[in-house]
């Protein structure tokens, strides 16, 4: 009897074994935690927007702003470019050069990070150094600095990269000389320098660990000091504080919060590579990656992850049908002890002298099978939740992928027809000039002014671009007229008179939406008086249902195109 229960025990333990859980990580709480975080950093913006559309003074509005850029900048692309964009515009307004000249590099440092190279470069190259004040020229060249860094990344010519060093040494020396010395940016633009441009990492791990000290987990220079520090470490060969590193850049990111980071991509692609056992935390890691990345905007990174994407995925399938096989033959060791309890049974009851004792083993053996029974069941279930959670993980990233693909596709066909339009306008121009000059040497001036008053475009050409305007406008925005007729009183609905077309007072409020404010503009472009423009803007207005926001309402409208 006693052999069979040490028997029965020794069966059980693998089973135990296959229900043991890992610790919890600090990381795995940083992500479990990070949509409290969000929240909270989702109300600090809602109440700057607030304090922002309020704002009694330009002087005032211009300081929201930077606030409002500040919080997007390392965590929405196109948030952060729009109110870069708002600074801009009313930096110019009022005459703040110094306000505009921060909101152009600003911009470029945004379009460097998603990945708009050529724009950033001319963007910032608008910029005149020369007249800007010491921090401002400190932000100046760290962005060059950055886009150089990343033109250099993703260059495929060697003679191109090594212009890209030389100018990100230039840049970085320049930034150096700067900026505050004493400062925890400054000390981390002297690790930059001295890794990049002394290439002495050693002195360059000494100012990145004096940031750290200095700086709090929760903010962006912590998080880019870390990372920094995790790559000394990788190329130093030392392999445990890598990834202990790159675990505190990760945290750094998802507490800070912020959705332009590198170091949490580069840990699941690091585990993937030594610990592939571990492909749980890999999938979320990287998932949790892709995600940031989508929501960021940066096209490259989300490039970067779907190359890493199938090979983790396969591993992570294949450890799930392992699980799966394993649970198999838990069953199948299950059906062999039920069998084994059967015989056990059979036998103890043939021993009269026994049956008290046989009794109580009996019931005891049954309730650990029931417990084992319930465990499988558990374990079973967890695996089909992981599946189903796979799967919507999949069908999420392939409906985001044919939304850009799609999106992009609409854009390409607007941009085409504008550069059309703007063909043919030179083209005419062209004409034109080479008319009058042919005048002006004949001494035809009658001629000449009969041509001008002639030089008008045709009602046909004027039809057949507000045609052309409202077929792609709508192809981007198809929900604009319901969202736009939302705003306005119900008895005071906008209506086209024909489907997939706009009347002028629908083309006013969408020239609104791409940003065009100004009358005369909306005047040219609809080949209208400026009277004219201004009435039916100001009948529209009349009929919204809160006027004094509501052109700012209609550049809220369609924020996601279909």
């Amino acid at each position: 009897m006693n052999k069979l229960v040490f028997f029965l025990m020794l069966l059980f333990c693998p089973l135990s074994l296959l229900a043991t859980k890992a610790n919890t990580s600090l990381l795995d709480r940083a992500l479990a935690d990070a949509p409290g975080v969000m929240e909270i950093k989702e109300k600090r913006i809602a109440q700057l927007r607030e304090m922002c559309d309020n704002a009694a003074t330009p002087v005032l509005k211009l300081e929201l702003l930077d606030k409002l850029y500040e919080e997007y900048a390392d965590f929405r692309y196109d948030s952060a470019m729009v109110y870069a964009q708002r600074a801009h515009n009313l930096a110019y307004e009022i005459g703040d050069e110094r306000h505009w000249s921060m909101a152009m590099i600003r911009r470029a440092l945004l379009d460097a990070r998603s990945g708009r190279y050529l724009q950033a470069k001319q963007v910032l190259d608008s910029v005149s150094p020369e007249r800007l004040p010491g921090p401002l020229l400190k932000d100046y060249h760290t962005t060059a600095f950055w886009l150089y860094l990343y033109l250099r990344e993703f260059s495929r010519d060697e003679k191109k990269e090594e212009e890209y060093l030389q100018k990100m040494r230039t840049s970085l020396t320049e930034a150096v000389k700067s900026c505050d010395p004493g400062s925890p940016e400054g000390m981390f633009l002297k690790a930059e320098k001295f890794k990049i441009v002394d290439n002495n990492r050693d002195e360059a791990l000494r100012y990145y660990m004096e940031v750290i000290d200095k700086t709090p987990v929760k903010s962006k220079l912590y998080a880019s000091a870390a990372y920094s520090i995790a790559e000394h470490y990788k190329l130093t060969d030392n392999p445990e504080l890598y990834e202990q590193w790159l675990m505190k850049a990760a945290i750094s990111d998802l507490q800070t919060p912020l959705k332009e980071n590198l170091a949490l991509q580069e840990l699941a692609v690091y585990l993937h590579k030594n610990r592939r056992a571990d492909s749980e935390h890999t999938m979320r890691y990287l998932n949790a990656s892709l995600q940031d990345a989508l929501f960021f905007g940066n096209r490259l990174r989300i490039l970067e992850i779907s190359e890493n994407m199938p090979d983790i995925f396969d591993l992570y399938t294949n450890d799930l049908h392992r699980q799966s096989r394993n649970a198999h033959i838990g069953i199948i060791i299950l059906a062999v002890l039920v069998l084994i309890v059967l015989l056990g049974a059979f036998y103890i009851k043939k021993q009269h002298n026994l049956i008290s004792l046989s009794n109580k083993e009996l019931a005891s053996q049954h309730e650990e099978l029931k417990q084992l029974n319930q465990r499988l069941n558990e374990m079973l279930t967890e695996q089909q939740l992981s599946n189903d959670k796979l799967a919507e993980t999949n069908g999420k990233l392939s409906e985001t992928i044919d939304r850009l693909n799609s999106i992009n596709k609409r854009r390409e066909w607007l941009a085409k027809i504008s550069f059309d339009i703007c063909a043919k306008s030179i083209e005419k121009l062209q004409s034109f000039a080479l008319t009058v000059k042919r005048k002006i040497k004949a001494h035809q001036e009658g001629d000449l002014l009969q041509a001008s008053a002639l030089a008008r475009i045709p009602e046909e050409e004027t039809t057949k671009f507000l045609t052309q305007f409202d077929k792609a406008f709508l192809d981007l925005y198809p929900n604009f007229v319901e969202e736009l007729n939302s705003l306005l009183q119900p008895d005071a609905q906008l209506i086209p008179k024909m489907p997939g077309t706009l009347n002028t007072e629908l083309r006013i409020c969408a020239f609104i939406r791409l940003g065009i404010k100004e009358s005369s503009e909306i005047a040219s472009l609809l080949f209208s008086p400026v009277q004219t423009i201004y009435n039916n803007r100001s009948k529209v207005k009349n009929r919204a249902i809160n006027k004094d926001t509501f052109e700012a309402d209609i550049l809220k409208l369609c924020t996601t195109s279909a």
